[in-house]
């Protein structure tokens, strides 16, 4: 399990990847600074757990705009295809998070 800093006050320096959004360069600060989170493994790990956290959201936001259900070419209503996507992500970063031991 990673432990939360000894001292909080030390602000620690790995700075999110540079394409990650804003939300979760956010996050990424936040648990750096929380977290001992210093070695290349660990960092793979958050990157690739932001990178999913990014991707469910960006799902979320796109299904909340057009709707939960859409029409397809025959003007069916179907479930919006990033559900799927959505859900993908989501049970990855929680996977991620875990394999890290951070609470979500």
């Amino acid at each position: 399990m990673h432990a939360p800093l000894a001292n909080p006050d030390i602000v620690r320096f790995h700075p999110p990847p540079k394409h990650l959004d804003k939300p979760e360069a956010k996050l990424w600060n936040e648990l750096v600074n929380t977290y001992v989170l210093d070695d290349c493994g660990s960092l793979e790990l958050l990157q690739s757990a932001m990178e999913a956290r990014a991707r469910a959201r960006r799902c979320r936001e796109s299904i909340d705009k057009e709707g939960e259900c859409v029409r397809d070419f025959r003007g069916t209503l179907k479930p919006h295809p990033l559900i799927n996507a959505e859900k993908s992500a989501r049970s990855s970063y929680v996977g991620l998070m875990r394999m890290l031991r951070l609470k979500v």
